[in-house]
């Protein structure tokens, strides 16, 4: 996959600007960057090494945003017919605090407060998009403008796009690796959310089966996530997990879906911030009044995950045309 950095070079005021606040831990990395104030713009110059489609990743780091996402527009060589594109966050959950009974209460989101790398991106009716820009082999004018919010920005990348494989191919790729690892499964349980996109996505307490740990016997226990507040595009889950031994893995998920008056619903799976193959674009949970063990893979068999040794993130996300979760 091919990247062609194209650092910010010129700032045209075009409306009035807003105070900026920085946290000290980015301080130092603020005057390699440029501020686009909302109303602001952006020109530069940037070489495209051949014909292909492209999508733009962007390093931003948040000066003002109004709600989930800032958006902005970056229209190329004079192309003023383009979408309003969205420059994403994500939060925190923060620790979970009791009432005097001793119940656990679901806890707040924190905006991320850092620097972000993010593609431009779109919401449709049914699913979020990245944006795609079709250029040619040569030298490239594009303005970046912020339409709602200011940012810094400290680059902008033109990144030729990677075919998603399919699960076939995936595995031919991958078939000198390792063999199935040996070690002891790993339990991740969704309440232990490490960053969502969206503050909506709420834990909460279920005490309606003893499948659900940790159990709500008496006490209010946080012990889930979703439900109905899950349901809409751009609603990614992100979980981190650390992986003890290389080797191929496998996924179960454990869910109820009673949300969507007896349809399946889907969610799109990633590892590491990409769909692995395309089967992982739309996984299927199936109408369920009751707590059910879902396998990530076909009716026959489970779908194999390659993982090397360390730390990773899966994440889950509201898939075209289905809604509820």
């Amino acid at each position: 996959m091919k990247k062609v950095l194209a650092f910010l070079l010129s700032l045209t005021l075009l409306s009035g600007a807003f105070m900026c606040t920085v946290s000290a831990d980015v301080a130092e990395n603020i005057d390699a960057s440029l501020l686009i104030e909302e109303g602001a713009e952006s020109q530069f110059t940037f070489e495209i090494p051949k014909d292909g489609k492209y999508t733009v990743l962007v390093e931003y780091y948040v000066n003002q945003i109004h709600g989930s996402y800032i958006e902005c527009n970056l229209s190329v060589d004079g192309n003023t017919e383009t979408e309003d594109y969205q420059l994403g966050v994500t939060y925190n959950s923060g620790e979970i605090s009791h009432d005097d009974d001793g119940n656990e209460l679901t806890p707040e989101w924190e905006m991320n407060q850092k620097w972000y790398k993010n593609p431009l991106s779109f919401e449709t009716a049914f699913y979020r998009e990245t944006a795609v820009f079709e250029l040619t082999a040569g030298s490239h004018t594009a303005v970046l403008s912020m339409v709602n919010g200011s940012a810094y920005v400290k680059s902008v990348e033109f990144v030729e796009i990677k075919e998603t494989v399919s699960y076939e191919e995936y595995l031919n790729l991958n078939k000198e690796k390792k063999e199935k690892s040996s070690a002891e499964p790993m339990v991740i349980q969704a309440e232990d959310i490490a960053l969502a996109a969206s503050k909506v996505i709420l834990p909460f307490c279920d005490s309606s089966s003893a499948k659900v740990t940790p159990a709500a016997d008496k006490l209010q226990v946080i012990n889930c996530l979703g439900g109905s507040s899950w349901s809409l595009v751009g609603q990614e889950a992100i979980w981190e997990i650390e992986v003890e031994e290389t080797g191929w893995y496998s996924l179960y998920i454990r869910f109820r879906q009673d949300y969507t008056d007896g349809r399946a619903t889907m969610r799109g799976l990633k590892s590491d911030g990409e769909i692995p193959f395309e089967e992982c674009g739309a996984i299927s949970f199936p109408y369920k009044t009751q707590w059910t063990d879902l396998t990530v893979g076909t009716e026959d068999k489970a779908y194999a995950f390659y993982l090397e040794k360390g730390k990773h993130t899966v994440s889950l996300t509201p898939a075209i045309g289905e809604m509820g979760g």
